[in-house]
């Protein structure tokens, strides 16, 4: 059966997806919504195995690092707008 992939997730996001392995993290941008509360959000990334590395919010525009497999449950997340991926890297 082929695995759901979120709307919000942008192709290169839904490719890391696919491709994840278990020990691959993700820097990830994140746009959120104008409403979306900061400090639920930035839980909600750490409850996936993330870390917020920066949040612009005159832009809405979060950047976050997690786990390659959870780019599709961030995605879903209450104020989560859209989800693109950059490389993905191992923690040395």
């Amino acid at each position: 059966m082929a695995q759901r992939l979120p709307r919000r997730l942008s192709p290169q996001a839904k490719y890391r997806l696919i491709r994840a392995g278990a020990d691959e993290r993700v820097r990830s941008l994140v746009k959120t919504a104008g409403v979306a509360d900061p400090e639920d959000l930035a839980s909600r990334v750490v409850a996936l195995g993330g870390t917020v590395r920066s949040w612009d919010r005159e832009t809405g525009l979060l950047t976050v690092d997690l786990p390659a497999a959870q780019l599709g449950n961030l995605a879903e997340l209450n104020g989560v707008v859209h989800v693109d991926a950059g490389d993905v890297y191992r923690p040395s």
